[in-house]
């Protein structure tokens, strides 16, 4: 279980959390988004849709425009009105519509949402699931970045991650105490104190490999990757101090030519020098790279495929908090996830 809280606690480091959004095509936006087209206000427009997913989304866009949870009532199945109430509950921020949800789930998934969105953390309580408890006062408590809510959790190992996130959030050694597993705790010593050797101290090869990763990552400390067996964890490693200090003598590390050239190209800046090779997907993740490190969004104009396409400017609208550049991106998923995350950011 130790290995496992370990490699989520390293996954969280290594990826941003991917919002859960329902779409409705026509209102170019998530069902949990503000700005949604005023056009479909209008209940008719939904029961002129034959398609049944957006008829479906289409009641709960109105349902959330007009703050009406009675229009939820227009669904047919149990499991569609609760998603609508939950829905409009959030958007009207009442938690009194969660206790009308009437599959568990859904109530217990209602009040964890709302509970982040208000940052009130007397909603967790009202959840039914142990595990769903503690994930709320977990979340709020690295949010809040309060340590007493680490203490509501009930499951150890969870408890342990809670006291973990807010440790490297405040970079606090001394936090890292609180942590009872071993294997977590000499984690959070390593990557707060930004020393690797504490990393041999975990017992698990996973666990260790993970600190050594992330607390080299941290460092910019190239002597850590060398220590990872893992061949994908390895490369990321170099690739990543290599283009971050940058250093491109730490690129030779990488045993892919191409891999190896991008690494090159990247780390010294060198826009026209993207052009190395005919390959498109590798120009295209050339630019990217560029683009997201100088944080210049005018680069992200040379890319195109639409994927890193989206992904740059996605980027550049989370490290400058500018939704407007939201709007920039063409595929549909991931402008609603760039709207979602700029709105719980605020």
């Amino acid at each position: 279980m130790e290995s496992k809280v370990l490699v989520i606690i390293a996954l969280f480091v290594m990826f941003f959390s991917m919002g859960c959004v329902q779409n409705f095509d026509e209102t170019d936006t998530s069902v949990h988004s503000t700005t949604v087209k005023k056009s479909t206000s209008e209940i008719s427009v939904c029961e002129d849709l034959e398609d049944q997913g957006k008829k479906i989304l289409c009641y709960v866009n109105v349902a959330i425009i007009r703050q009406d949870p009675s229009l939820c009532e227009n669904l047919e199945l149990q499991e569609w009105k609760d998603m609508c109430r939950s829905n409009v509950a959030i958007s009207k921020k009442d938690a009194s519509l969660c206790e009308k949800i009437g599959i568990q789930e859904k109530k217990d998934w209602c009040y964890g949402d709302l509970a982040k969105q208000r940052q009130d953390y007397s909603l967790c309580e009202k959840i039914g699931d142990e595990w769903k408890k503690g994930n709320c006062y977990s979340d709020l408590a690295q949010e809040l970045k309060d340590l007493s809510l680490c203490s509501k959790v009930i499951n150890q190992t969870s408890k342990d991650g809670c006291y973990f996130q807010i440790a490297i959030s405040k970079q606090d050694a001394l936090l890292c105490e609180d942590i009872v597993t071993d294997n977590i705790r000499n984690y959070c010593w390593a990557k707060t104190k930004l020393d690797p050797s504490i990393c041999e101290k975990i017992s698990t090869q996973q666990g260790k490999e993970y600190c050594y990763w992330d607390v080299g990552k941290a460092k910019l400390d190239s002597s850590s990757c060398e220590k990872i067996k893992s061949e994908n964890m390895r490369i990321d490693c170099f690739y990543f101090i290599a283009v971050e200090k940058p250093d491109i003598s730490l690129c030779k590390n990488l045993m892919d030519v191409n891999q190896r050239r991008t690494c090159e190209v990247v780390a010294q800046r060198d826009l026209s020098s993207c052009n190395w090779t005919e390959n498109q997907s590798l120009r295209d993740n050339c630019y990217f790279n560029i683009a997201t490190i100088l944080n210049d969004t005018t680069i992200c104009e040379k890319v195109s495929d639409e994927v890193f396409y989206a992904s740059c400017y996605y980027w550049a609208a989370v490290k400058k908090q500018d939704i407007s550049l939201c709007e920039k991106i063409k595929i549909k998923e991931t402008k609603d996830r760039c709207y979602s995350d700029m709105n719980k950011s605020k």
